[in-house]
């Protein structure tokens, strides 16, 4: 059998039983075995808690609270019973131990003893991790313990739970009450047992306060925890935007240079356009037989001719060479 512990010792009264304060202990879960019914918050999921899960989780046990409705078929977080000390995973069962809060929930008490039907126990959780939720049976691989809850045992998840007060313990608070209503109603006392009583107050409170305490604690670490991760975001992020700003600083200085480029090569094709309008229409070759008749008859050809001074150059010819030559001289431009 393999036993993994955990507890916190509760200061004992001297010669009497704290009257607000019974013992209890009880099965709060089995490990590496699925639940016969899904627990609340699990959408409809049978789970296994692993033992390593467990194990890992039996400090955040300690110092949490039972809680119960007075159906005894649920949790109510709000209504706080009792008090865990102790954790123990014992074989395959998670062991819990602790006190009830005998005195102030004298109801519960007497349901606990006359119950005809058993009663178990249903853990709450927090930061729980599934290793694939889309599993018919989530493993539970980190879970926090958070509290407890009592309720009938057909109720919760695990139908191997339990829960037993110590009925000795509660009988002896009960006879010191009932000794306490005596002395109320005038009858004579002792002193001490007036500082048995004032004592037993402040032991009370040191251990509210103590509990308190460590779930301050354990607040405070799991806010730094998520600190440190926020903390590393936000780097990251801050990272991401300075980079943007300098893809950014880049990309304009790129646009800037790109606009002076297109502005000079306007500024050139405008040029040359302005060049290509000025320059002359040139002329076009006249066929070579026409050269060759005006060279015959000593004529030059120039861009602008007198059309007398053609005729007379061109007597010598026919008049069919005549008509020829002007006729190509005019398509070349060079008489109208």
């Amino acid at each position: 059998m393999q036993i993994e512990a955990l507890a916190v010792e509760m200061p004992r009264m001297k010669n009497r039983a704290h009257p607000n304060r019974t013992p209890f202990k009880g099965v709060l879960t089995v490990v590496d075995r699925p639940s016969q019914r899904p627990p609340t918050g699990a959408r409809g999921h049978r789970v296994l808690l692993t033992h390593a899960a467990a194990e890992a989780a039996l400090p955040s046990l300690i110092g949490m609270a039972l809680d119960y409705t007075p159906a005894m078929d649920g949790h109510d977080s709000r209504r706080k019973v009792g008090i865990i000390t102790s954790a123990d995973i014992v074989g395959g069962e998670l062991v819990v131990k602790g006190y009830l809060f005998a005195r102030d929930f004298p109801d519960l008490m007497a349901q606990m003893q006359s119950s005809r039907d058993p009663l178990g126990l249903s853990y709450e959780l927090a930061d729980v991790r599934v290793e694939n939720v889309s599993a018919a049976v989530w493993k539970l691989t980190e879970v926090t313990f958070t509290g407890a809850a009592i309720l009938l045992r057909h109720k919760a998840a695990y139908e191997g739970t339990w829960i037993a007060a110590d009925v000795h313990a509660q009988a002896a608070s009960q006879s010191f009450a009932t000794r306490i209503h005596r002395t109320n109603k005038g009858e004579a006392h002792p002193m001490e047992h007036i500082a048995n009583i004032e004592n037993q107050d402040l032991i009370s409170i040191a251990e509210r306060m103590a509990a308190a305490a460590e779930a301050l604690n354990t607040t405070i670490s799991r806010l730094e925890a998520q600190h440190q991760g926020l903390s590393a975001h936000i780097d990251r992020i801050v990272a991401m935007v300075e980079q943007s700003q300098s893809d950014d600083s880049r990309l304009k200085a790129r646009v800037i240079e790109l606009e002076r480029s297109n502005r000079e090569l306007r500024i050139k094709l405008e040029a040359g356009a302005g060049t290509s309008q000025a320059a002359p229409a040139a002329r076009k070759t006249l066929p070579a037989i026409v050269t060759a008749l005006l060279a015959k008859t000593g004529v030059e050809v120039t861009d602008a001719m007198d059309a007398a001074a053609l005729d007379a150059t061109l007597a010598p010819l026919s008049i069919e060479q005549r008509i020829a030559v002007k006729s190509q001289m005019a398509k070349a431009g060079l008489i109208a």
